[in-house]
Formats: C-alpha cells, structure tokens, sequence
C-alpha cells in the first residue's frame, strides 16, 4: 500500500459516539490493575454503504462476518495495518475507503470462531471478569475483535486508490 495514493483523510465529528468512548475507556481504567487500558489507531475496511451508517451509529458487531466470516469471534474486526483492511474495501470508481479508528483494545486472549463475547480471564469462574477483546495471535496480534460497540470510534475515513488502479485510469 505504498505506492498508493490517498486522496483525502476526513476526521468524523460525532460527540456522542466519543462521549459513549470515553466513558468505556474510563470504566475500564477504574477496573484495570495496572492503572492503563490500552488504545490503539487500527484500521477496519468496509463497503461504502455503510460508511454513513458506521460514523452515525458506530461498529456494530452484530451485522460483521456477513462477508468476511468470524474466525476471531462474533465481533467488530480492526487490524493494524491498512494492507490487511483493505481486502475488505470496495472499489466504488477507482476510489476505495477505509476507517482508522480509536480502539480501546485492553486486556485480550486468544479468539476463536464461537465467541459472542470474550472470554472470562479465570476459566473455573465463567460468569467472572472477562477479556475486553480477542486477537489471531496473543504473542503478536495484528488482529482485534471487539465485542462492546462503544469500545471503538470511527475517527477518520481515508479515501484512496490501488497503486494498480491508478496506471488503468
């Protein structure tokens, strides 16, 4: 993704999907041991249909996996690199549009396809604390799942073209 060409970066206003964020991430530091919860740009691909749906009402984890499966859980997917969110961005005349989005990430575990939620953190307490996400790979995940809607805000929607779109135009 390179060599490909960002047409616009638009930063998407919407104070109660931030307020409903904050306060998550709040809530969550009240129960963190450490004193931190981890927050992280990550990118999420989708259909330009539901761009407007998305910075109006947010993720919403129960419509993913539609096209694009579960393998990680039943949830709202970010990846850390755009490279890989894009698979997922259609093409709408040459322009493909993704999100990079403020995840509160947290505590997370291993995922697997039959998580509707995550999983408790003590495996003999299951009605205990739970995970606050799931990943592919504990020991270096490049793929997020979250579960809570308002662990998640679409701040920015970048608009580009493939670097091989670009020569056929």
């Amino acid at each position: 993704m390179k060599d490909d060409l960002i047409v616009s970066i638009e930063r998407v206003q919407n104070s109660g999907l931030w307020g409903l964020l904050y306060k998550k991430y709040t809530n969550m530091l009240q129960k963190s041991s450490s004193g931190d919860v981890d927050i992280q740009y990550l990118f999420h691909g989708t259909e330009e249909q539901y761009l407007d749906v998305i910075c109006r009402q947010n993720f919403d984890w129960r419509l993913s996996g539609s096209r694009v499966g579960k393998k990680f859980g039943s949830g709202s997917y970010f990846a850390k690199t755009a490279k890989f969110s894009n698979n997922y961005s259609d093409t709408k005349e040459y322009y493909r549009k993704m999100f990079l989005a403020r995840v509160i990430i947290g505590d997370y575990t291993q995922g697997i396809p039959d998580y509707v939620r995550p999983p408790p953190k003590n495996p003999n307490d299951p009605l205990g604390e739970l995970y606050d996400s799931c990943v592919n790979n504990v020991n270096d995940p490049t793929i997020y799942v979250v579960f809570d809607t308002y662990q998640a805000y679409p701040e920015y929607i970048i608009t580009y073209i493939r670097h091989q779109d670009l020569s056929s135009m």
